[in-house]
């Protein structure tokens, strides 16, 4: 996989790279990938039953949820390509602490996360720049275009790829270190500033919580993956919850907000 100066697509289809080695680390050249606060496009309609990383033979729960949730997906062929942002958002604000007002949701490296809102808030906010919230099947197929692209495009051994999204995802995200877990507590300072640790052209795969719409109706919505203070989970994992707590703030949360393509 490739990007070019004005080729923002995240797919799996272009310059192919076949290698039997394995690829340590998912870091790559600066200039090869597009800069934190890009629009990338998730090419969903790229992926296909016969690509290679779907040959992998689950080897726990989470890995067989996964998987059987990416078959549905290229079956129903209901999830069309989209568009994200490429790393977490943070605002422009005035004011602090309890007077401050937020003027906008941006996209930009260097920033603090910001995890003070709730769902409610993020659906509201996001159709003031033009997004929405993106759905627990268009976070799934997210993660299959990237693990087809960390096996087809990077030269990772299939059984990697699974495991880095649905098993321990410290190779990929920031999570916590299970050796420096004292409490369920955590602070700012155990957050990485936004537009940190690329992979594929993806940043802060970890580091939050993302809060995610339902596919099938406006009864609930879901949390995916894990903070930096919380217990350390994969990127893959999601909780469903109720739309009567869509107003109720879940600390280490940020809103996965994506753009239709017309």
């Amino acid at each position: 996989m490739s990007y070019e100066e004005n080729d923002l697509t995240f797919s799996s289809k272009v310059n192919e790279r076949k290698t039997n080695k394995e690829v340590k680390s998912p870091t790559r050249s600066k200039n090869r990938w597009p800069k934190p606060g890009s629009f990338v496009k998730i090419e969903v309609s790229s992926l296909s039953l016969k690509d290679d990383f779907l040959k992998y033979i689950p080897q726990n729960e989470e890995e067989e949820l996964t998987k059987e949730k990416i078959i549905k997906i290229i079956k129903s062929k209901k999830i069309r390509d989209f568009e994200r942002p490429n790393c977490d958002p943070t605002v422009i604000a005035t004011g602090e602490g309890q007077s401050m007002k937020v003027e906008k949701i941006t996209y930009e490296k260097g920033k603090t996360p910001y995890i003070y809102e709730n769902y409610a808030w993020w659906r509201k906010h996001a159709e003031e720049i033009n997004l929405r919230v993106g759905n627990d099947m268009e976070y799934t197929a997210f993660l299959a275009v990237l693990m087809k692209t960390l096996v087809k495009n990077r030269g990772w051994r299939i059984k990697h790829a699974w495991e880095a999204v649905c098993v321990d995802s410290s190779t990929i995200a920031k999570v916590r270190d299970r050796q420096k877990m004292i409490s369920i507590h955590g602070s700012l300072k155990d957050l990485d500033p936004t537009g940190s640790k690329c992979v594929c052209g993806f940043y802060d795969l970890g580091n939050t919580m993302k809060l995610l719409a339902d596919s099938r109706n406006d009864k609930a919505f879901w949390i995916a993956g894990t903070c930096a203070w919380d217990y350390p989970a994969p990127i893959s994992s999601t909780e469903a919850f109720a739309k009567k707590f869509s107003k109720d703030w879940i600390p280490g949360t940020v809103g996965w907000l994506v753009r239709d393509i017309k």
